[in-house]
């Protein structure tokens, strides 16, 4: 967009139009090659934002989470209870080294808690190639709930070696809509159909496929409008033409907000009106090029 609007300004400027115009070629003709490139980069936008950039992002994470599994201590936070480890509550008031410091462990069956652990110290056996964490608790206080009473057995004293599983990558987090491909946009959305789910509730796949598809079309009603207002603007400095660029980025994003504002209404069907912006612009820039065009 700024590109556009500083060389057909700089064209506008040095009167070359003018003299481009007089030879008897039409301003249809000069930009033929300006929209057919920005054309090419809806492609290649296209390509980065329904394949390429979600799998860059689920990979670059997974490689985050694959960090902090060489390192455990990454995965247990300070001062939080810990839900991520499925049947188990881990709670550590501070780790100092492999140390850690007033630990609170409870496991969990069928919602209802079994074992209540509590301990002052407690190490972590840290151990990149198994399968398991583990964490020896000294001197710690157990309660164990008795399936027959439902009453806690306590005891006390001595030291207590507890073994979990590590949490996989899909147990740890699922890919979110934001970081699906195309096919996994339309396979997700499938599912939900035959699920039995209603258009509402397939809305936010409908939206953030939508989404990827509109904005990646935004270089072509950004070059078909940068073009006459470029050349409209009569400038030659830099200064104007990133002024005009950052106000009609602020309109495009302000309307694709406004869009997606209106998620919670699906019978307007804002996944089309996330369109609106791409068709206002490449409409508007048509119109004023046909206009230039013929003056």
């Amino acid at each position: 967009l700024t590109a556009t609007l500083m060389v057909f300004g700089r064209l506008s400027s040095d009167q070359e139009l003018t003299a481009i115009r007089a030879s008897g070629i039409s301003l249809t003709s000069i930009v033929y090659p300006v929209v057919l490139m920005s054309i090419l980069f809806c492609f290649l936008c296209a390509w980065v934002n329904l394949d390429l950039g979600p799998r860059g992002r689920v990979a670059f994470k997974k490689l985050l989470f694959d960090a902090g599994q060489r390192d455990l201590k990454g995965l247990l936070p300070e001062g939080r209870f810990i839900t991520d480890f499925p049947g188990y509550v881990l709670y550590i008031s501070r780790i100092d080294g492999n140390t850690l410091h007033n630990v609170l462990f409870y496991s969990v069956e069928n919602g209802r808690k079994m074992t209540d652990l509590r301990a002052d110290t407690a190490q972590l056996v840290d151990d990149p190639g198994s399968d398991e964490i583990q964490i020896q608790f000294f001197n710690p206080t157990i309660f164990t709930r008795q399936d027959s009473s439902g009453l806690w057995q306590p005891s006390y004293g001595g030291s207590l070696e507890i073994s979990f599983p590590r949490p996989g990558t899909e147990l740890f987090r699922q890919v979110k809509l934001s970081e699906m491909t195309l096919t996994q946009l339309l396979e997700e959305a499938e599912k939900l159909k035959s699920s039995g789910m209603t258009g509402a509730d397939i809305l936010p796949v409908k939206m953030h496929l939508h989404e990827k598809i509109s904005f990646s079309f935004a270089s072509l009603g950004f070059t078909l409008l940068g073009i006459p207002l470029g050349i409209q603007a009569h400038r030659r400095d830099t200064s104007s033409g990133v002024a005009i660029a950052l106000a009609l980025m602020l309109l495009y994003y302000g309307l694709v907000i406004a869009a997606k504002s209106l998620e919670s209404r699906p019978s307007i069907h804002p996944h089309l009106l996330l369109w609106v912006p791409n068709i206002l612009f490449q409409a508007l820039g048509i119109w004023m090029i046909l206009r230039k065009n013929r003056h």
